[in-house]
């Protein structure tokens, strides 16, 4: 019953996305300011998604899993940091600047193409491959398989997929929300628009928004 309360309650609460700008899409536009939008352990996120996340962290802890939110909400500028350290990294000097991108794009994204700039997506306890192949880091992933939908969340990047980011047991979404705006950036955004950081130039030639955002293929 207390789920069911919970789910009526953010059908109730949703609002239209019709307006959301090319800015806010790509992680460019002050989410500061609205209300929409809180902080949890220091990272803005969106309230909607915090409330969905701590009703899951409550159900997995009755299972003895301890779920722990390790980043939210990145902004346009942050990525473009993340970005362009890996682009100057010395264990990348040798390759192509294609190369170079497709290489950093197999777990970063490259700046204005982040579901993160949503505030809608979650990652979860650790960002290692490794920690989610045994122990508790594989009794959470199982879980989160078998419960996580429940709460409303999807893990948009999956084992399997012939297109896009490796396969990441970290990553959950907000479905609810995030959808919208996954629809709603293949509409309006393009490769042109994917510029202002080192190494943007090679976004039209590997079509990123194509094979990077869409989960639609």
């Amino acid at each position: 019953m207390k789920i069911l309360l919970f789910t009526l309650s953010l059908m109730i609460s949703v609002v239209s996305h019709a307006q959301v700008s090319k800015d806010f899409l790509m992680g460019k536009e002050n989410i500061t300011t609205s209300s929409a939008w809180t902080k949890h352990n220091g990272m803005y996120i969106q309230r909607a998604t915090l409330e969905a996340f701590k009703e899951m962290q409550s159900a997995a802890l009755k299972s003895n899993i301890k779920i722990d939110i390790v980043s939210a909400y990145r902004g346009f500028s942050r990525q473009k940091g993340i970005w362009e350290r890996k682009w100057r990294s010395a264990e990348r000097a040798h390759l192509s600047p294609k190369e170079r991108a497709l290489h950093i794009l197999k777990y970063s994204s490259m700046p204005g193409t982040s579901r993160h700039h949503w505030g809608t997506d979650i990652d979860l306890n650790s960002v290692s491959p490794n920690y989610f192949k045994s122990g508790a880091g594989l009794k959470l992933y199982n879980w989160l398989k078998e419960n996580a939908h429940t709460y409303g969340f999807h893990q948009p990047y999956t084992p399997g997929r012939d297109k896009g980011y490796a396969d990441e047991p970290w990553h959950w979404s907000f479905s609810r929300e995030s959808n919208l705006y996954h629809d709603q950036y293949l509409k309006v955004i393009s490769n042109s628009d994917i510029n202002g950081f080192l190494g943007s130039d090679i976004s039209d030639d590997i079509n990123v928004v194509d094979g990077w955002v869409n989960l639609n293929k």
